[in-house]
């Protein structure tokens, strides 16, 4: 287990949150073809390994609507996309959003927090912030999906301004890993809690 944190400035690549997207990163919701907000970038220097070092990409829809309606734990309220690492697109990120930050890891360490943590870390076990999530979470380890990290809302720096998408809230992601240890992002699908 890796807990990860907000740095104090910012990074073209590798593990990031906030500012401007990755380029060549679709930013079209699949649910209802409107825009979505970039939210992060996760790769192997906050993961792990990865099948041929990809970065996995969280965005939100910027309809509300889509990313609150539809089932608890429905995969559209969360875009999970895999994509090899790439710079920011040219310009700012959106108006409302976080200004660009690196995400940096700590030492792996074999203490994870309280299981209801809402901290951001890699492995472990997911910290829910509602029951339902002890529901939905199984479902993705029974599809042969294994918890991979959580993003927590409250991770942002408070000399950092913007909208969560999230409500102040928590993303679960999980995978596929191999038997080598690497990280199929391909297969990798999410969900979100508020409190």
């Amino acid at each position: 287990m890796r807990l990860f944190h907000v740095a104090a400035v910012d990074t073209p690549t590798g593990s990031r949150v906030g500012g401007a997207p990755p380029a060549d990163v679709d930013l079209t919701c699949p649910a209802c073809d409107g825009p979505t907000e970039y939210v992060l970038t996760l790769g192997p220097d906050v993961l792990g390994p990865t099948v041929d070092d990809r970065v996995l990409s969280l965005l939100a829809c910027e309809a509300f609507d889509c990313r609150w309606d539809g089932p608890e734990g429905a995969d559209r309220s969360v875009l999970v996309v895999d994509h090899p690492d790439a710079g920011r697109v040219d310009g700012p990120g959106p108006e409302d959003g976080f200004e660009g930050r690196a995400l940096v890891a700590d030492p792996p360490t074999d203490l994870d927090p309280d299981p209801n943590s809402d901290q951001s870390k890699v492995g472990g076990a997911p910290g829910y912030l509602q029951p339902w999530g002890h529901a939905v979470g199984p479902e993705r380890t029974d599809a042969g999906l294994t918890f991979l990290a959580q993003w927590s809302e409250v991770s942002y720096r408070r000399d950092m301004d913007g909208a969560y998408p999230f409500m102040f809230g928590t993303v679960y992601l999980f995978a596929g890993v191999h038997a080598n240890g690497q990280v199929d992002l391909g297969t990798a699908r999410g969900f979100w809690q508020n409190a």
